[in-house]
């Protein structure tokens, strides 16, 4: 018995020693690809810092992130769970399928501030056309086949939307179009976005709501990358038993395209930037993922200048759409701080304005105070 607890003992320094003093030992990382963001590099030591208890907790987030072996960890930690009977991890729930869920939770007095400072802004802006794309996320059409129906119902945001948008805005609900669709590949099973499947039936309801007519899918040509991507939820929670989802392109060898991102002097000519397709997020293929502003051209035959505001779901989208406007604009309010949009309209006499975004984010981002 001794010898046991001898044995334990000096196993548990061991342990204690590899993973405090191992942080010092090896290259520090300056991104994670599964966690998609950037980690915190070594402080610098200051008086000030040290007597205000700045440093301190810098040194906390530097040994959280740099810790030997985190990736191996956080993903052994998740699977133990998953295998425990856990269905919710760090903000996603499992599907009984395997499909990853966004634990939606309604906000009435976010969304009720966001829908208001919209509301605001087209009053301000009567001059212009705006449309409003609303689109559910997957826990609205798969969260029935998780136990105990966990979530709060996106119908509730959905509901206060129709009820107290501006009737100045065209609203365009894609609740019940990918309803008729939930059984397709829509949205990603790993990743919080739809498929540009999914999003193509978001541009066809949208550009009939515009007037114009649709490109047909057949005029595309399709490319599928099978098993190739884990997207944004898979990180909050990855398993080892995690499905891969298929990745969709859809190119018109008929048109073309320039994409520019002037602030960050970046620009390409095509609507995806083929690079991403070697990086964990994948998604960012679609227009180089967020950016502040973007300014996407093309040889479509309307040249009428149109303002898109948007969450990320509108890059799969955005593609399809340059086939029918030859310049458009494209901003994230996460981002674009660096004048009022209205300005920014008048300058480059934007006549419609179209907000995309999906119900999760709308119910919880804090930047539509930057409309102004």
């Amino acid at each position: 018995m001794r010898k046991r607890n001898i044995i334990i003992t000096i196993t548990f320094c061991l342990y204690i020693l590899i993973f405090s003093f191992g942080v010092f030992l090896k290259k520090d990382r300056k991104f994670s690809d599964l966690e998609n963001r950037n980690l915190t590099q070594k402080p610098s030591l200051s008086l000030k810092k040290v007597k205000s208890g700045e440093y301190t907790k810098e040194v906390e987030d530097y040994l959280s992130d740099q810790i030997i072996f985190k990736d191996s960890l956080v993903k052994l930690s998740t699977s133990v769970k998953y295998s425990l009977g856990y269905r919710l991890i760090n903000g996603v729930y499992f599907e009984n399928g395997g499909r990853y869920i966004t634990d939606f939770r309604y906000d009435e007095a976010k969304l009720s501030k966001n829908v208001g400072y919209i509301n605001d802004f087209v009053k301000k802006n009567m001059d212009k056309s705006f449309y409003f794309l609303m689109i559910p996320n997957a826990s609205f059409y798969y969260q029935m086949d998780v136990d105990k129906l966990p979530s709060d119902p996106e119908s509730l945001a959905i509901d206060y939307i129709k009820d107290n948008l501006n009737k100045n805005v065209k609203l365009i609900d894609m609740s019940v179009t990918l309803g008729e669709h939930k059984d397709e590949y829509i949205f990603n099973k790993t990743d919080h976005h739809w498929t540009q499947d999914g999003a193509y039936l978001g541009y066809e309801e949208l550009v009939k709501a515009l007037g114009e007519e649709p490109v047909s899918r057949e005029s595309y040509e399709k490319t599928e990358m099978k098993d190739s991507f884990l997207g944004s939820s898979y990180s909050k929670a990855p398993i080892y038993t995690a499905p891969k989802d298929d990745f969709i392109l859809y190119d018109n060898k008929e048109n073309t395209y320039d994409v520019d991102i002037t602030e960050e002097g970046i620009s390409f000519s095509d609507v995806y930037n083929y690079k991403n397709l070697y990086k964990k997020d994948m998604y960012s293929t679609y227009l180089d993922g967020n950016h502040s502003m973007e300014h996407i051209t093309s040889h479509a035959l309307n040249d009428e200048k149109i303002l898109i505001v948007k969450d990320s779901y509108a890059h799969a989208l955005v593609p399809f759409l340059a086939d029918n406007y030859s310049d458009i604009y494209m901003a994230d309010l996460r981002y674009f701080h660096t004048e009022s949009l209205s300005t920014f309209m008048e300058k480059n006499d934007i006549t419609k304005v179209i907000f995309i975004y999906n119900i999760d984010f709308i119910d919880t981002d804090d930047n539509f105070v930057w409309l102004y």
